[in-house]
C-alpha cells in the first residue's frame, strides 16, 4: 500500500471497520514506515481529544463569544444598527403615485372635437 492510500484509512483501521486483508496490509506499513506510525499515532491523539470534548455548549456560550468578539472588534460586528431607510417602500409609493396620476390625466382628458364644431359625419352620410 501507498502512504496516501494508508492515510485515507485511518479512521476506518482504528474503527476496525476495515476487512481483515486491508487491516493486515495498512498494519504492515505502519510497521514498516516510520512517517505513517508517527501520523497514525497523531491521528489517534487527535480523534481521542475530540472524543473527550463537551458535546453540550453551556447555556450562555453564544452571548459570551458574541460579547466577546464585539469586545475585540471593537463593534464592527454584532453591533446595533442604526435603522435602514426602506428604499423599496418609497419605490412602491411612488409607482402607485405615479399610477394614479396618468390614470387620472388619462380620463380627465377632454375628449377630442371634431372640426367644425358639430358631432361627426355618419358613416354614410352626405
Amino acid at each position: 500500500m501507498t502512504h496516501a492510500e494508508v492515510k485515507e484509512r485511518f479512521s476506518a483501521f482504528r474503527d476496525g471497520d476495515l476487512p481483515p486483508a486491508e487491516a493486515e496490509a495498512v498494519r504492515a506499513h505502519l510497521g514498516e514506515c516510520k512517517d505513517c506510525k508517527h501520523e497514525f499515532d497523531e491521528f489517534g491523539v487527535t480523534i481521542s481529544s475530540l472524543i473527550r470534548l463537551k458535546s453540550v455548549a453551556p447555556p450562555d456560550f453564544m452571548r459570551s463569544l458574541q460579547g466577546e468578539i464585539r469586545r475585540r472588534s471593537r463593534g464592527r460586528f454584532f453591533a446595533r444598527k442604526p435603522p435602514r431607510f426602506p428604499l423599496e417602500i418609497v419605490s412602491l409609493i411612488t409607482l402607485m403615485l405615479m399610477l394614479v396620476v396618468w390614470l387620472f390625466l388619462r380620463v380627465s382628458e377632454p375628449s377630442k372635437v371634431h372640426e367644425g364644431g358639430g358631432a361627426p359625419p355618419a358613416a354614410g352620410g352626405k
